[in-house]
């Protein structure tokens, strides 16, 4: 029974340590930070993961225009999910910032600066984040559940 005990605690055992929650200013400055993420939408019902680019915009997620306009249809109207990551496996540290949110046309009521370059908003999106959290994980680390 002893050993049982042992081997089911060594099966609960991960690699990772527990994770520091993020504030929403955090999460907010580390997706100011990079250009491409994934957002997370249902297609004909069925779930779907897609690589994005996109930048922040007063505090909105403007994701840039997409070629296909079966894929723009099941983003508008729809809440969506958007993540965006980095991993440092040097350093064994990481990060990962998730927004809940709806789809919506993008709108000229965006101020766009000079800081968006080549932007065209044709066909692009934007996403409010209704809920955002983020956390902060060193790896590497073996702990317990």
């Amino acid at each position: 029974m002893e050993s049982t005990f042992r081997m089911a605690n060594a099966m609960n055992e991960s690699p990772r340590s527990s994770a520091e929650l993020l504030s929403d200013e955090e999460c907010l400055a580390l997706l100011e930070c990079h250009s491409l993420g994934r957002i997370g939408l249902s297609i004909n019902a069925l779930p779907a993961i897609l690589p994005v680019i996109y930048r922040v915009i007063d505090g909105a997620i403007v994701v840039d225009g997409w070629g296909s306009t079966r894929i723009g249809d099941a983003l508008l109207q729809s809440v969506v999910a958007f993540e965006v990551d980095e991993v440092r496996d040097e350093k064994g540290c990481g990060w990962s910032v998730l927004v809940i949110g709806v789809a919506s046309p993008f709108s000229e009521d965006i101020e766009l600066s000079s800081t968006t370059g080549d932007f065209n908003p044709h066909g692009s999106f934007v996403i409010r984040p209704d809920i955002i959290s983020g956390r902060r994980v060193l790896l590497g680390e073996t702990l317990s559940s």
